[in-house]
């Protein structure tokens, strides 16, 4: 049997190394007959040396992933008022609509009092001015200011509920609490991210590859992932390419999603992922 199978590698080196121009056809029967008769790891490599655009016969492709969040958000606020509760702590589980933090805004609501207070008594001069000018007592100057002054209290009283609306914040997602950067009874300073929340459903798989894969890696592509913090092995697939691919690097982003779900997978883990190909280029 080693004598066939040296006598065919021998034919094939032969053909290889004095052919300019190998057609798919004759691939194809060297990959058959391989496959039938076995072949030594020299002669394996010889292959690769000899034709490295036209054979990848090493079918476990390793390379790096990182397990993303699908959705990821940094809540900040302008309320200047006092926390009154956080709803859950750095690192627990909510699910969409809880509560997240809530603030004092006992003095936004005496403030939206007393705008609705103003509103109420700029509409009655706006009566006044309106029933005088019906009797000719009054001019069009003083009826538009009345207009005006009423159309200004109704946005004040607009803003106040739109600030009021901030005071629960509830979270737009299911998820947990990444980071927490805020106390009760503290005060926050504008704009400072009080709290950071990722989603746990569907996370993605970011990979980088080399551009040229794009040629046989396709969307629904399948892939073993190996993660380095939990030990085991999932199965993913690709989803979708990036945009865009390095000119520099000449390599592109792919995203993959996991075929199951599992709690134990978080983000920012990483891992080895490995594409099963017998690869034939032309």
């Amino acid at each position: 049997m080693r004598n066939r199978t040296d006598s065919y590698s021998t034919v094939l080196m032969s053909i290889l190394t004095t052919g300019k121009h190998m057609t798919q056809t004759l691939l194809l029967i060297i990959t058959v007959g391989v496959s039938i008769y076995g072949y030594s790891s020299s002669f394996a490599q010889q292959l690769e040396q000899l034709a490295p655009d036209q054979f990848k016969l090493n079918s476990d492709i390793p390379i790096r992933g990182i397990v993303k969040a699908s959705a990821r958000t940094e809540i900040s606020t302008e309320l200047s008022a006092r926390v009154t509760k956080i709803g859950f702590k750095e690192g627990q589980s909510f699910q969409k609509g809880d509560l997240l933090i809530a603030f004092d805004c006992r003095r936004l609501n005496a403030k939206l009092d007393s705008q609705k207070a103003l509103l109420r008594e700029f509409a009655i001069s706006l009566r006044s001015a309106l029933f005088l000018k019906k009797r000719n007592a009054g001019n069009r100057h003083d009826v538009d200011i009345a207009h005006a002054k009423v159309a200004k209290a109704k946005a004040d009283v607009e803003s106040i509920q739109i600030r009021l609306g901030e005071c629960n914040i509830y979270a737009p997602f299911k998820g947990r609490v990444a980071g927490l950067n805020i106390h009760e009874h503290e005060i926050p300073a504008t704009a400072k991210t009080l709290v950071s929340i990722v989603s746990m459903q569907e996370p993605e798989i970011e990979i980088v590859i080399p551009s040229s894969w794009l040629s046989w890696l396709k969307q629904g592509s399948r892939f073993n992932f190996s993660i380095d913090e939990t030990g085991k092995i999932y199965r993913g697939q690709v989803i979708r390419p990036s945009a865009v691919v390095s000119t520099v690097s000449h390599t592109i982003k792919i995203f993959a999603k996991f075929s199951s779900q599992s709690e134990e997978v978080l983000p920012g883990m990483s891992g080895t992922v490995e594409f099963e190909k017998w690869l034939i280029r032309m």
